[in-house]
């Protein structure tokens, strides 16, 4: 029944249900309401009559929206990390900003936004807000060189430096990863070369790495060492 007012498109999609209920509200409205649908069994059951009053409360529609608002771009920054494709370690950090910034913006009205985003944060906080993320972002050249305001920015280059001055005791090593990092930075040397610019999305990071960044052989060994962290 449910599909002769759906066009045939199925409501259980892995990864778009909540869209799709959100995207079918109105023929959905319009089955329950029907003269098919009182006519059948199904409204006689008690939690297909508790369906049937969710459906028509326009907040229910309205709530599927905010979650939507704060799902989609969470779910689009999960299918970037999809660690089958690309490793966590050096995606995650300027993305997940990003994400934050794009829900924000998504609500008009920010006292709605207060809590989830509170959720959010504290997760971010506990789990993946760490100056190693936020260094394995620097190294990563995909983001580094698609994204270069969100990989310089105060909070990425404090992680870079905080896991310099961890592991790195060597006061001299220090001052030679430092001027490196410019070298990487400002595409100087081999860094700079056709062959490797067009590999910077073809290979993982760490790989990128350990075949291209014979310019800065501190920087390379620093690199590779953080960003083969899982």
């Amino acid at each position: 029944m449910m599909n002769g007012y759906t066009c045939n498109r199925h409501l259980y999609r892995p990864a778009i249900t909540m869209s799709q209920f959100y995207n079918e509200k109105n023929n959905l409205r319009k089955l329950i309401s029907s003269t098919e649908w009182d006519e059948s069994k199904r409204p006689k059951n008690c939690g297909v009559k508790k369906v049937k009053q969710y459906l028509l409360q326009e907040s229910f529609s309205s709530n599927i929206f905010i979650a939507l608002k704060l799902a989609t771009p969470q779910v689009k920054l999960l299918m970037m990390v999809d660690a089958e494709r690309n490793p966590v370690m050096g995606y995650i950090y300027a993305p997940m900003d990003r994400a934050k910034e794009d829900i924000l913006l998504s609500f008009c009205n920010t006292r709605k936004y207060k809590k989830p985003s509170a959720i959010i944060d504290r997760r971010w906080e506990c789990q993946l807000h760490h100056p190693l993320h936020a260094a394995c972002c620097f190294f990563n050249p995909t983001m580094q060189y698609k994204y270069p305001a969100d990989v310089s920015s105060d909070e990425e280059m404090n992680g870079l430096f905080e896991c310099i001055y961890r592991l790195v005791h060597d006061a001299h090593v220090q001052a030679v990863i430092l001027n490196e990092q410019d070298m990487f930075k400002n595409v100087v040397g081999v860094f700079g070369h056709k062959f490797v610019t067009d590999q910077r999305e073809a290979k993982a990071p760490a790989e990128w790495w350990a075949c291209f960044s014979s310019s800065a052989p501190h920087l390379k060994e620093f690199a590779i060492k953080l960003l083969s962290l899982i």
